[in-house]
């Protein structure tokens, strides 16, 4: 609370000791430091505008380089995820043209394994029952 009561009396005097001089002043200082303390804000006011156009500026750049670089960082990602998946797919089609090949070469194994068991086939005995019986009617 001092610290404060402090300086709100310390800007009463001044403004206080500012008036008393400005009342002492004849008409055409009065003027020039009307016109002074007109141009001192009107400069402050000026830089704080600035001021504000710089840190909006600055706040512009930061926001494009942090786009920039979202979207660099998400083009590295979609390569990558398009490498894995074209890696993936290549291994995919190598494990299924492998798979195929495995098929069709079993297939056509056992293809030749069944001609070469038609090819050395021996003729098969066929015992017909008919003979029996004329056999035995001849006895």
């Amino acid at each position: 609370m001092s610290k404060s009561g402090f300086l709100l009396g310390f800007v009463s005097g001044v403004a206080a000791t500012a008036y008393t001089v400005y009342q002492k002043l004849d008409a055409d200082k009065r003027q020039d430091f009307t016109d002074n303390a007109k141009k001192m804000v009107n400069d402050v006011k000026n830089r704080a505008v600035d001021y504000t156009f710089y840190a909006r500026d600055s706040f512009d750049d930061l926001k494009d380089k942090v786009n920039d670089k979202t979207d660099e960082v998400k083009d590295t990602i979609h390569q990558a995820a398009d490498k894995v998946t074209d890696k993936a797919n290549d291994k995919v089609d190598e494990y299924a043209d492998n798979k195929t090949t495995q098929f069709h070469q079993a297939a056509d194994n056992l293809r030749n394994d069944l001609k070469e068991e038609d090819n050395g086939k021996e003729e098969d005995i066929v015992i017909d029952g008919g003979f029996i019986h004329q056999g035995s009617s001849n006895k």
